[in-house]
């Protein structure tokens, strides 16, 4: 993430990283959510899953997550 962060800039990353947030945000029905934690991390909520089924969403959130292509000014990122 620092690669990234240098790349385009502490102000594009910034945005990028808003941009992330609000993607997971879209992912977490109900009740469940995600939070921006720090420059990189995120966590999240989830409630009534059992450790097999906690694995797999966490699962299709990072596959979501590396599929989705962000757009950061002139520049799109993945």
């Amino acid at each position: 993430a620092h690669t990234i962060r240098e790349k385009i800039g502490l102000t594009a990353f910034d945005a990028l990283m808003g941009q992330v947030s609000t993607f997971l945000a879209g992912l977490f029905p109900g009740r469940d959510f995600a939070a921006r934690y720090g420059d990189t991390t995120f966590f999240a909520l989830v409630h009534d899953l059992d450790e097999q089924e906690l694995l797999e969403f966490a699962t299709r959130i990072r596959q979501s997550v590396d599929k989705q292509i962000f757009e950061v000014g002139d520049r799109s990122t993945s």
